[in-house]
This record gives structure tokens, sequence and C-alpha cells, in this order.
């Protein structure tokens, strides 16, 4: 497949508006579903996102029946983080499953692949296109065995973001209250790093008490 088209098929579908979230120096990571709307076959989807300065890790994980194949490992792909928000994945060439991919994500949050060749070459097209806010990362996919034909089949993958965690939430349940000060008192005092180590060091002292308490008054957000 020309890789102009590729290219240009990959801008086209860009679809509607999110939020910004492209920053460098950051992690996301997504679960949830796909589902294929045209044979009714589903199975998991994770994707993990770095960005360390301007370089960006981007990792998709679909697991079961993938596009007629089988349950492949995570595709992984790097690229750059523009100096206008917008974001660029380098291309990824002769995956098994994949095929050939090419990706980009504009500064609102809309993000779209483009997998030529898929599949070991049974499909020539497979279009992915949606957008991420803070909470939600949402897509649609059409696969095509001939570029310009009719569509094979259709579907989404559908992820919501997994937050980091909160180290000042000791106790685990989602609540910061008295529990999680007592027992992060508790295992400094005892010298539990798992509860103590607040800044990460290694080492507890005077830091790792301030670090809980900002923590803790600034929430887990």
């Amino acid at each position: 497949m020309n890789r102009a088209i590729q290219a240009m098929t990959a801008a086209a579908v860009i679809s509607a508006a999110g939020s910004a979230l492209l920053a460098a120096d950051q992690e996301q990571r997504w679960e949830g579903s796909w589902h294929n709307e045209t044979f009714g076959s589903t199975g998991s989807a994770v994707a993990d996102i770095e960005i360390t300065g301007s370089d960006v890790s981007f990792s998709l994980d679909l697991g079961g029946f993938v596009f007629g194949v089988g349950d492949p490992p995570p595709i992984v792909a790097t690229g750059v983080l523009n100096g206008d928000g917008t974001m660029t994945l380098n291309e990824v060439v002769g995956n098994a499953v994949y095929g050939t991919v090419i990706g980009e994500a504009d500064d609102t949050g809309n993000f779209s692949l483009c997998l030529s060749d898929a599949s070991g070459g049974f499909f020539d097209l497979i279009e992915i296109r949606g957008t991420w806010t803070s909470t939600e990362f949402r897509t649609r996919y059409d696969i095509f065995q001939t570029v310009g034909g009719s569509v094979f089949a259709t579907g989404t993958f559908n992820m919501d973001f997994v937050p980091p965690p909160c180290f000042c939430d000791v106790s685990g349940n989602g609540v910061l209250n008295v529990d999680d000060i007592e027992q992060f008192v508790s295992g400094f005092l005892a010298g539990d790093l798992g509860a103590g180590d607040c800044d990460g060091t290694g080492v507890l002292n005077v830091d790792d008490i301030e670090c809980f308490v900002s923590c803790f008054l600034d929430g887990c957000g």
C-alpha cells in the first residue's frame, strides 16, 4: 500500500474533539475492551502512554481473537511530542498481526491509527480513530479487505483511565481519612518503607512526613 495514501488516511480519520492530555513527563494507563460489531467477538484492551521529555512510547495490547488471527503480543510504537502539542508515532513495519502501523494525535485528544497489510496481508487497511479525555479513551475501527472497497467489519475498543496509586491513601480504599494517617504513622515508626517512604528515597525521615502531609491535604485526584 502506498505510504502517501497511508499518511492521508491517518490524517483523514481524526474525528471529534477531546481534551488536551499530551504533556511532557507523564504516564497514562487505560483499560477496557474491544468489540467487533459485525461478528460479535470481543476481548480485553489495554493502552499505555509514556512521555519523557518529547519522547513518546505507546503500547496497545488487545486480547482475544484479534482481527481473525489470535491473541497477539502488545504492539509498541515510539514517537515524538511536537512543540505544538501534537503527537506523531513512528511507523512500525511488518508486525505479524497489525501489519504496518502509523499514528498521530492532535493537541485536543483526537487520535488515529492506520494499519495496512494486517493479519498477514489479509486486510489491506484498518482505520482506527477516536478521542481520549481525562477519563475515557473511545475509538471506532473499520476493516477493509481492499482499499476503496466496502467495509468488511466494524467495531470499537473503549478504555477508561486507570489512576496511578496515591501514596497517602495508605488503606487503599479510595478515601482519605484518619485511618490513612494512623497507618502512615504506624508504618513510619515501624520502619516500614512501603507505608512510610512517601518520597521514595529508601530512607525514612522528616521529608516523608512533609510529603505525606502535602499529599493528604492536596487529595488524590
